[in-house]
């Protein structure tokens, strides 16, 4: 899913797909984690070997969100914004509508999805 939203924002603005992948995985992530919590906690584990063990809900929670996005930014090196391609907010709209959106195994997705998920 996050491949076909990647791909709306490079229409706009020439930029690598690894670039936008980077961009749109913390923030797909982010949007699915309410529907799909489990998958997400696996991918923790297996990846960064993060467990909630002690960690409060909150906690926990912020670790789903902030780790992957870290990893991109920091140790990769990738943007994790839209703007930092050049992608101003007023332009999300017409972004997400040229969106290619179906359903998923987390939710049926649509131009307002991507667009909250950016």
């Amino acid at each position: 899913m996050t491949h076909a939203l990647e791909h709306a924002p490079v229409s706009f603005l020439r930029y690598s797909c690894g670039a936008g992948l980077a961009i749109m995985h913390p923030a797909y992530l982010r949007w699915i984690l309410p529907n799909a919590s489990s998958a997400v906690d696996a991918f923790l584990l297996r990846k960064w070997g993060i467990e909630q063990g002690t960690m409060s809900d909150t906690d926990y929670m912020y670790a789903k969100v902030s780790k992957p996005r870290k990893h991109i930014s920091k140790e990769i090196g990738a943007p994790i914004y839209l703007e930092e391609v050049g992608i101003q907010k007023g332009s999300l709209p017409d972004i997400a509508d040229s969106c290619v959106c179906y359903p998923t195994a987390y939710s049926n997705l649509h131009p307002g999805d991507a667009l909250a998920i950016s």
